[in-house]
């Protein structure tokens, strides 16, 4: 079987199923070393049906184990020695830990360059990928049995391992779930570990990142800034790649290493994936420890799911229904410019009603406090506006927000409290409008409750209560009666 792997002419199939393609196109390519192997791979599109079938069946079993890969096992002979030791052969266990290594500088340029020609073969099919396809076989007969039907001896281009990540809540196994996740993390680092991606972005690429070495996300991030000017099945699938980077913080190395004390400190119950820890960590952004490096990424993080409602898990899953049914224009015409938030806001009226227990769909911050008190007063804004402040108010003191009349009403019923009391502007100023909302503002208002109602009653026991019947004592001397 170890010598299948270096000659052709130990692989009885494949030697019988390629013999004329192998005499038209590698004629002149000497037996062993997988040299007629490695020219039949190159050829893959002008292979005969046989030639073509007999070949993948190779090149799956070569995935099993290192020792079947002639070239990778010659290639990364010091490696394996070294950074591998402890891990035995067999199921893809070593071609999985030198993956792993890729960024270790111990690992020469030529194991690197020829495991990552391994890792590009493994996303062209999810049989090519022995500890995946071992994990993930009744998850993919259950939840993408469907996607690809490719006839033998071809590949199915990663339609599967789509497949699986757009369907990833419903995996039942979890080793599926870590091949999946460790899949995600590859094309994360490099675009060429996706093949549909790759595919679609091909001319990009040349174009705009030419010079950009690939790994480490480089050309993920190169897309990213000319996102304005790539075509468009190049940008559908970056913003796919980046929506699934966004969910998990795991994904986003740079991100996730300037937060890890972060994380440890104040997210160390959450759970990664689906964006939670990312939203745990901007709720916790203005706390006075917060490291100012894991809050400048966060911010740039912040922005972009401000922009594309895709890269926030949690809203783009609790609104898929309401987007598809108000909103499907908007979500089939975005580019990234906040088109399907703006459809929400618009709806949220509509939608609030539809779900009685919906809060706030966001924070405004400074601006948004000072535009929120312009509602409050009864001033004109525009219409949008005043939509986006409706959806962030919180829900608690969003009715007091809905009329003028009813804004005007609470200012009063408070100042009058507040008049009552003695207590002076404190709450609220003609001049400057309301200063507290939410629950504290309901606290506030409870407590001027209970203050004038008790000088109420006071008051009145002191000015009401009748004259009582009382007895004076005086002293007396001896003898006196």
């Amino acid at each position: 079987m170890s010598r299948a792997g270096s000659n052709v002419l130990f692989d009885s199939g494949l030697a019988t199923a390629c013999k004329e393609d192998r005499a038209a196109l590698c004629g002149d390519v000497e037996a062993g070393s997988a040299r007629v192997i490695r020219c039949l791979q190159d050829h893959r599109s002008s292979l005969n049906t046989k030639c073509a079938a007999a070949l993948f069946d190779h090149e799956v079993h070569i995935s099993e184990d290192i020792d079947f890969n002639h070239q990778l096992k010659k290639t990364c002979a010091y490696e394996v020695s070294e950074l591998c030791k402890e891990m035995p052969h067999g199921h893809g266990r070593i071609i999985r830990c030198l993956e792993r290594e890729l960024d270790n500088t111990d690992m020469s340029k030529e194991c690197k360059a020829e495991v990552e020609a391994v890792m590009s073969v493994q996303a062209k099919d999810f049989r090519l990928d022995t500890r995946l396809k071992g994990a993930c076989e009744q998850d993919i007969n259950a939840l993408c049995a469907h996607v690809c039907n490719a006839a033998p001896g071809q590949v199915c281009g990663g339609s599967v391992l789509h497949c699986l990540q757009e369907n990833q809540e419903k995996i039942s196994s979890q080793t599926c779930q870590d091949e999946v996740f460790y899949f995600q993390l590859m094309e994360v680092k490099d675009f060429r570990n996706d093949v549909i991606l790759a595919q679609a972005c091909r001319q990009d690429v040349e174009t705009f990142c030419k010079n950009i070495e690939p790994g480490d996300g480089r050309v993920h991030i190169c897309l990213r800034q000319n996102k304005d000017q790539l075509s468009e099945p190049c940008r559908v699938e970056e913003t796919k790649l980046a929506a699934i980077e966004y969910s998990d913080i795991r994904l986003a190395t740079k991100l996730n290493k300037l937060c890890s004390e972060e994380k440890a400190v104040y997210c160390k119950e959450v759970k990664s994936g689906r964006g939670r820890m990312i939203k745990c960590l901007l709720d916790h952004m203005a706390e006075p420890d917060f490291g100012a490096e894991c809050k400048e990424e966060l911010q740039k993080r912040d922005e972009a799911m401000k922009s594309d409602i895709r890269y926030d898990k949690a809203a783009s899953e609790k609104c898929k229904a309401d987007i598809d049914t108000h909103c499907k224009d908007a979500r089939m015409s975005f580019r990234g410019e906040a088109s399907v938030l703006k459809c929400l806001v618009s709806m949220f009226s509509e939608l609030q009603k539809a779900h009685a227990k919906s809060g706030a769909a966001f924070t405004i911050g400074v601006v948004g406090r000072c535009l929120s008190k312009s509602v409050v007063e009864g001033q004109n804004l525009g219409q949008q506006c005043k939509g986006l402040v409706m959806a962030a108010a919180p829900k608690d003191v969003r009715a007091y927000y809905s009329t003028p009349e009813a804004s005007s009403a609470f200012l009063q019923t408070i100042t009058a409290m507040q008049a009552a009391t003695g207590m002076g502007p404190l709450l609220v100023d003609q001049e400057s409008s309301v200063t507290v909302s939410g629950w504290l503002a309901l606290g506030c208002i409870i407590s001027l409750i209970v203050v004038l109602f008790g000088s109420i009653a006071w008051a009145l026991k002191s000015c009401l209560s009748p004259d009582r019947p009382h007895t004076t004592y005086l002293p007396v001397k001896d003898g006196d009666t």
